[in-house]
């Protein structure tokens, strides 16, 4: 019995040790081709590494390719959908409707004499019975006597129209963080409900709306419709027409 029992025993390690190789080799089989990969005898295969591996790479790749919107800074002159906002001595907003007197006192007293000054005349690209547009570099406000349903003597704030490069121009930034320069792309971070389409079908400049369902907005022209296209110009106010032709 003894000896039978010692013949059993090495006879189940040699089954045992047979099993083992066969499951390495299938193992290593499997594994054939793939560089740097270890796998232990009997230990079984992982199948999740390379799913892993993609993962990480496709996640580090988008992340390295997103530019974040970085809003600018804003100047003296904030815009927004129905004024604008001076930053002089004091912090003072002037709204659409306002008297057209306490908004150039006010924005001389920041921007100093400004720079042109139609005086009141008849214009027919705006509503009201007369118009005056003062400019300082390139930003222009307009007012309108009896526009909008006001009475009819009535002297008002009615529209902002910005363009070109001066400096004053360039700090001129929505609260938001857009004005002119930036891009497409900046524009609808800022505002996710913004469009931008084709002005005009002769050329290729683009026209853009902030909030084109409805509501106080912004509008302007830029370069083209791509992302990468920058805005060239920006107004509110509903009394003038911009748009021609």
């Amino acid at each position: 019995m003894t000896r039978l029992g010692r013949i059993a025993i090495p006879t189940v390690a040699v089954a045992t040790a047979l099993i083992v190789a066969i499951a390495f080799a299938a193992a290593s089989d499997d594994n054939a081709g793939a560089p740097g990969s270890t796998v232990e005898p009997g230990t079984p295969t992982s199948t999740t590494v390379a799913p892993s591996t993609t993962l990480e790479t496709t996640t580090t790749s988008t992340t390295s390719t997103t530019r974040p919107f970085v809003p600018r800074p804003t100047g003296t002159v904030i815009p927004y959908e129905t004024g604008i906002y001076i930053k002089g001595a004091t912090f003072d907003a002037y709204a659409f409707g306002d008297d057209s007197s306490d908004v150039l006192a006010g924005v001389a007293a920041a921007l100093g004499d400004a720079d042109r000054d139609t005086g009141w005349r008849k214009d027919d690209t705006c509503e009201g019975s007369s118009t005056r547009r003062v400019v300082w570099d390139d930003l222009e406000l307009v007012f309108t006597k009896g526009a909008n349903g006001l009475l009819p003597d009535s002297l008002t704030f009615q529209q902002w129209h910005i363009s070109g490069t001066t400096a004053l121009v360039k700090s001129a930034v929505t609260p938001e963080g857009i004005g002119i320069g930036s891009t497409v792309a900046d524009l609808k971070h800022a505002y996710p409900d913004a469009k931008v389409t084709r002005a005009r079908a002769s050329d290729e400049a683009g026209i853009y709306l902030t909030r084109p369902e409805g509501g106080p907005f912004i509008q302007g022209f830029t370069k083209d419709t791509s992302d990468k296209s920058l805005i060239t110009s920006m107004w509110a106010g509903l009394a003038c027409q911009r748009i021609l032709g």
